[in-house]
């Protein structure tokens, strides 16, 4: 028979090692826990934006990328709502270790919808398992038409919206194009409207920041290299709406993170008109293609786009990249630009480089 010492050891040993199994499986669930939380999946997916309006016949481009450090292959399959056809619904995909691709499917019958909001299915099968993913596609995309930059929405009927919501307050996104600019309604449902002054508060002012870009242009990671887009601030004012070039190419990208004094920024090239009415601020614009030379007017051109409402007294910032699905290690504090007054608190903006395109009509 053991002495006590001895049972004593065992018992000792038993629960060290009762105690470092259950620390480990812990550590592997809290792990597990923090990569679903931060969007650490092996494989990810996101269908992008339709550019062409369905009744057109878009590509749909489905964007898979392997976070990984091993390679995948498997098979990818759509599901798109009743009324569209795919030519084919499925592809082969092989990803090494942190590749991305963009895989198109060429959409054969389409159907439009007055909300502009289509569910798709994405199921990836290969590697361990399956990955379903599931989104609410928009159609992205700005038809031919010159409205009256007055304020007034009722000549946006031909427009295609995208809306969503942020903490219960919508924000619809309407836009148009013509020979000359580039045409914007933003509507902001909101408590109030706070306008800009010379001297903003602690809390600023609410506003609507634009980013264009040429089609294929990324965000820098390196504060030093020169800036690919085009930026603009639109406020309210009590004497005369402002409009603000925050960016453009050539400038260094750097700019982004330094909170400059917006009275040296205000520009008259884009007309602009901010009306309120009700509960909803109207944001209506029209960007000269003068000011943008890398944006070409043309039918059928796809280019980079994204919008952030700042209303830092209710919702603080809404930011469309969030409401189209860009992934969570898409965020940069250089992909927008600071100024005096701006309140993002802790909020780090997506990236503004979104898929839009220009065409001749809605339907």
């Amino acid at each position: 028979m053991r002495d006590t010492s001895e049972r004593r050891f065992e018992h000792w040993r038993f629960g060290v090692l009762n105690l470092l199994r259950i620390s480990i499986f812990g550590f592997r669930i809290w792990a597990l826990l923090a990569a679903l939380a931060c969007g650490e999946e092996p494989i990810v997916i996101r269908v992008e934006n339709f550019t062409v309006p369905p009744i057109g016949g878009p590509v749909m481009l489905v964007r898979v990328q392997n976070r990984s450090e091993k390679a995948f292959h498997g098979e990818l399959r759509v599901k798109l709502p009743d009324g569209w056809k795919l030519t084919k619904d499925a592809q082969a995909v092989t990803l090494s270790p942190g590749e991305q691709k963009r895989l198109p499917f060429a959409v054969e019958r389409a159907a439009g919808g007055p909300t502009n909001s289509y569910p798709v299915q994405v199921v990836l099968k290969g590697g361990e398992g399956e990955i379903v993913a599931r989104q609410q596609v928009v159609c992205a995309s700005a038809p031919f038409y010159k409205p009256e930059i007055d304020g007034d929405s009722r000549d946006w009927a031909e427009a295609i919206p995208v809306a969503f919501d942020c903490r219960g307050k919508k924000t619809t996104i309407k836009t148009h194009w013509n020979r000359e600019a580039f045409c914007l309604l933003v509507e902001v449902e909101e408590d109030r409207l706070v306008k800009h002054q010379k001297q903003p508060g602690p809390e600023g002012f609410d506003a609507v920041q634009v980013a264009l870009a040429a089609e294929g242009t990324v965000t820098p990671t390196d504060p030093s290299a020169q800036a690919e887009r085009y930026e603009f601030l639109l406020a309210a004012d009590t004497f005369r709406d402002k409009c603000f070039q925050l960016l453009k190419p050539g400038q260094s990208v750097g700019l982004a993170v330094q909170e400059r004094p917006l009275a040296s920024l205000a520009t008259d090239a884009p007309k602009l008109a901010v009306k309120r009415k009700g509960t909803t601020t109207f944001y209506e614009c029209a960007l000269p293609f003068a000011e943008m030379p890398d944006i070409q007017p043309t039918e059928g051109r796809e280019f980079r786009f994204s919008v952030l409402v700042h209303d830092p007294d209710g919702t603080g910032v809404r930011d469309l990249g969030a409401a189209v699905g860009l992934w969570p290690w898409q965020r940069s504090r250089l992909a927008w630009c600071s100024w005096k007054g701006v309140c993002w608190r802790d909020y780090v903006p997506f990236d503004g480089k979104i898929e839009w395109g220009l065409c001749s009509s809605r339907r």
